[in-house]
């Protein structure tokens, strides 16, 4: 039997895995912001955790989270729940996006429904959990993806197929064309909308950007592709 616990967390104990959580993007804007808000005195929901493992993965709170360590604080109220396996920690992560905070795009629903079919999930599931009605479930995941050698949208008996086929291109390529497929005009619109905020803005505001995370000690130096870049900005820079 499972058990909910609410109590400080050690932000070094909290586990965030990139699989079981079901937005495509991370906002550093966001968490700033709130930690902002924190800092004028305003009170944030626990976030939630489920210990699986040995480990305290996040369910729900990433941006809360991030706005901790932007404050330089060493714990944060958690609800944790014990008792739950990967497939659960994903359902609940799903369930706790959809309910609040910044409304998941097409794609990502998309992304979840092919995530939720690799589970075993039925359609009325999926249909509850993504908030997309049963009968328009098919036509969501699959009829808006044509088969790369014969330009047919996919069939009934396809769909589930060659949704799975290509879910885990989808979700480790992101925004990059998918090998064998071709994305209908609406696909494309809808990756542009989720990656708008980075795709669609001009030089001068990328370097603002930069400039900004820079100035207000924001960089995450514990992500290493981060810091990666941040080496590679420094040698580029060398040549200027």
């Amino acid at each position: 039997m499972g058990r909910t616990i609410k109590s400080k967390v050690k932000l070094e104990e909290i586990y965030f895995d990139e699989d079981l959580y079901p937005r495509s993007q991370y906002s550093w804007q966001t968490a700033y912001d709130y930690s902002e808000s924190m800092k004028a005195g305003a009170k944030f929901p626990e976030i939630i955790l489920a210990l699986y493992k040995g480990r305290k993965y996040l369910v729900d709170g990433k941006h809360r989270f991030e706005a901790y360590k932007l404050l330089k604080l060493k714990s944060i109220n958690a609800i944790v729940h014990t008792g739950w396996n990967r497939e659960k920690i994903y359902k609940e992560a799903v369930k706790a996006n959809i309910q609040h905070g910044r409304s998941l795009s097409p794609y990502e629903k998309r992304l979840i429904a092919v995530k939720l079919m690799e589970m075993k999930c039925n359609s009325s599931e999926i249909s509850k959990l993504i908030c997309v009605p049963q009968d328009k479930l098919e036509s969501f995941v699959g009829n808006r993806l044509v088969n790369s050698i014969t330009g047919e949208p996919m069939t009934s008996d396809s769909v589930e197929k060659t949704a799975k086929e290509i879910g885990q291109a989808i979700l480790k390529s992101g925004v990059k064309q998918f090998a064998g497929q071709v994305l209908t005009r609406k696909d494309f619109d809808s990756v542009q909308e989720t990656q708008k905020s980075f795709n669609m803005v001009s030089q001068q505001d990328l370097f603002k950007q930069v400039l900004f995370i820079l100035e207000k000690d924001l960089l995450d130096k514990e992500d290493k592709k981060v810091m990666k870049y941040l080496e590679k900005i420094k040698q580029l820079l060398k040549n200027y």
